[in-house]
């Protein structure tokens, strides 16, 4: 009798056990879980040098820099700054340009009645127009040339006493020079070159933010990528939950395990179950991520892209890294050339304590006549020059804006030092800082990949013998989470040694350089098409 209810409490046993694993496994028998193998390779695509795989094709990094320069929207909008950073520049140069000068006058006079009226008439009518074109030189000289008509009708004039109607005409030339404040352009080259330093320092400063958002873009395929491995991780660890749950299922039929460990079991399956759908979740965030940076209408594009890593790390001279960092980071050009400016400016605030002193010379062919022709052929022959040298001096007695330019300008000089030492520190930290970087992530991501293989034996080995009950579900569940975690862990420790690779291209500002990107010529394109 009793081993009659043992029979019958076991066959029910088996019976529960079985029709609450088939309602809670409907699902993956959709996906075929069962049919895969226990454990799937881990793999991860590397090479020597960083790219990317889209729709079966496989592009280089340098490629795939251009493309996000090219289409990622932020990026566009600080490639316009860059492009318009010589409008100050581009302003002074006005100073330079020729100007066409027009100007008109029209005179009705009437005079008092007097006894000499017969010499002066009672009124003259004038009517007068100048043309004439000045331009600036960067010398300090201005010159201007051009024609002046006039015509005059002195009305009531006894005519015995002069002409009463006649055209006169004058072509004349003038040069004005500063011999003191501005000789031989001294402030306007000063300025020049101040304007073209700043320009060099907004387009450094700009190409160095682009850099940065082209390494934030790739970061976020590379986000993608993780998130992805991190969703097949968890489907991973979801359909081996279930098959230990199905081993401890056996065990518990043939008494090797308390009832109760199934329990435990089918809560792990659960869990597992809610941290798929949390890793899916968070793979469509960084897939909507990656189409922004990349400006990508169709997420079908990005469905099957493949983050190819490098796994080498390159040799590294510490001497040549400083040198080239010196050479082309933005922050320390910005530093030389504010140095270099307020060097500059002191020179100018000090110059202007001089007075202003112009010569002008200018020499003028006039003509007179009754008729327009006569009197146009008077003045191209040079019948009648006139010839007049001018010299005039301007000298403020207190000049207080002066006097607090030069004050200010000592200041900013001494400022501009200081701030070029401080770069000069912060530059050699921060590339010493990036190499060190480099080696630690590289040196992680070794040991990730040991400590990934150790997991995957230690976990397949653990399986084999769990049916053997020779190890508790806690250890097949600790070993379970262990290879999960090292999976994940290798993949982004290499992630975070390639994003140490970029950072220090970054760090030395030979980013677009490296990868063949020039973004001279793509500067220049935005300027010529404004789009």
């Amino acid at each position: 009798m009793k081993v009659r209810v043992l029979k019958v409490t076991t066959i029910f046993l088996i019976m529960s056990v079985s029709i609450s694993l088939t309602a809670q496994d409907k699902n993956l028998k959709k996906n075929n879980f069962y049919n895969r193998s226990a454990i799937e390779p881990f793999t991860i695509q590397t090479s020597s040098n960083i790219k990317f795989k889209f729709d079966n094709k496989e592009y280089e990094l340098g490629e795939v820099l251009r493309y996000i320069i090219e289409h990622n929207e932020n990026i566009a909008q600080i490639v316009f700054d860059a492009a318009m950073a010589d409008s100050d520049y581009t302003k002074f140069q006005t100073k330079y340009s020729p100007v066409l000068v027009v100007d008109g006058k029209v005179k009705d006079s009437k005079y008092p009645d007097d006894a000499v009226t017969g010499f002066s008439g009672t009124g003259q009518m004038e009517r007068s127009a100048t043309v004439a074109v000045a331009k600036g030189f960067s010398s300090g000289t201005t010159l201007t040339a051009g024609v002046k008509h006039s015509y005059i009708n002195t009305i009531d004039m006894v005519p015995d006493y002069g002409d009463t109607e006649y055209h006169q005409t004058a072509f004349f030339v003038k040069a004005e020079q500063e011999l003191l404040k501005n000789i031989l352009g001294y402030q306007d080259r000063r300025t020049e070159s101040m304007l073209k330093n700043k320009e060099k320092i907004v387009r450094d400063i700009t190409l160095y933010n682009v850099s940065l958002l082209s390494l934030d873009a790739i970061i976020n395929a590379w986000d993608y990528a993780v998130a992805y491995s991190a969703s097949k991780n968890a489907e991973l660890k979801y359909r081996e939950t279930i098959k230990v749950r199905s081993i401890v299922q056996s065990n518990v039929n043939l008494g090797l395990n308390e009832s109760f460990y199934l329990n435990y079991w089918n809560s792990l399956v659960a869990s597992s179950e809610l941290k798929l759908s949390q890793t899916e979740y968070s793979l469509k965030e960084k897939e909507r991520n990656f189409l922004l940076k990349f400006n990508i209408d169709n997420p079908e594009t990005v469905k099957d892209s493949v983050a190819v890593l490098a796994n080498e790390l390159p040799e590294i001279d510490i001497e040549n890294a400083l040198k080239t960092a010196y050479l082309k980071r933005a922050d320390y050009t910005q530093a030389k050339l504010a140095l270099e400016n307020a060097e500059m400016a002191l020179e100018v605030y000090k110059n202007d304590a001089l007075p202003s002193l112009k010569a002008g010379l200018s020499v003028t062919a006039l003509g007179q006549r009754d008729h327009v022709n006569d009197s146009y052929g008077d003045s191209t022959s040079t019948k009648y020059p006139n010839y007049e040298a001018t010299i005039s001096m301007t000298l403020p007695l207190d000049n207080k804006e002066q006097q607090t330019n030069e004050r200010n300008g000592e200041i900013m000089l001494k400022q501009a030092r200081l701030e070029l030492s401080n770069v000069t520190k912060e530059i050699q930290n921060e590339v010493l800082n990036s190499i060190d970087a480099l080696k630690t992530s590289y040196n992680v991501y070794t040991k990730a990949k040991k400590t990934r293989v150790e997991a995957e034996i230690y976990y397949t080995r653990l399986k084999q013998n769990l049916r053997r009950g020779r190890f508790s579900a806690a250890d097949i569940r600790d070993a379970l989470d262990g290879l999960i975690d090292s999976r994940q862990g290798e993949l982004q420790a290499l992630i975070r040694y390639n994003a140490s690779l970029l950072q220090l291209d970054i760090t030395q500002n030979r980013f677009f350089e490296k990868y063949g990107i020039d973004m001279a010529e793509i500067i220049k394109k935005k300027k010529e098409n404004n789009s």
